[in-house]
């Protein structure tokens, strides 16, 4: 997930800035598409790497917790 994502930002960023001017003149709402994006990507990033983390520190240190389940 998190190698999409660097992906899909860095491909997002060099369009962004290679033809930033021609698709702000062309039609604002794709530039504006195109920012949120790109943005969506710069924060999600870091949530990722976050949560990947957390839940590798709850599988080390409780390892073999499992709650009982009646039938």
């Amino acid at each position: 997930m998190v190698a999409i994502n660097d992906i899909v930002y860095l491909l997002i960023k060099t369009l962004f800035l290679e033809t930033v001017l021609a698709i702000f003149a062309v039609s604002p709402w794709l530039y504006y598409c195109i920012f949120i994006i790109l943005w969506t990507n710069e924060i999600l990033e870091p949530l990722l790497v976050f949560s990947f983390s957390v839940e590798r520190l709850i599988a080390i240190s409780r390892p073999l917790q499992v709650r009982c389940m009646r039938l």
